[in-house]
């Protein structure tokens, strides 16, 4: 799964170095370390994405689990109430 966030933040580090260059209007492939090291930033953009992704899920599950165990209860309550 994680594989996906990182191809597509080396797609999106290649693109922009393409970018880069065609703005300042030199040739798209003089220098491929440039590249190489936009590729590598998009990639490790992806996989912390991945990350905080998972983390934001996570986070997510845990509140719902709570509202929803808080929701029980005052239902209980107002049941409780209704028998009183």
């Amino acid at each position: 799964m994680a594989i996906s966030y990182v191809l597509g933040g080396i797609t999106v580090g290649f693109l922009g170095r393409m970018y880069s260059m065609g703005i300042m209007q030199r040739p798209f492939f003089q220098s491929v370390g440039g590249y190489a090291v936009y590729m590598t930033l998009g990639g490790l953009g992806g996989y912390w994405y991945h990350g905080f992704k998972e983390k934001q899920y996570i986070i997510h599950d845990l509140r719902y689990k709570a509202m929803l165990e808080h929701r029980q209860k005052r239902e209980q309550q107002l049941a409780d109430d209704k028998d009183l």
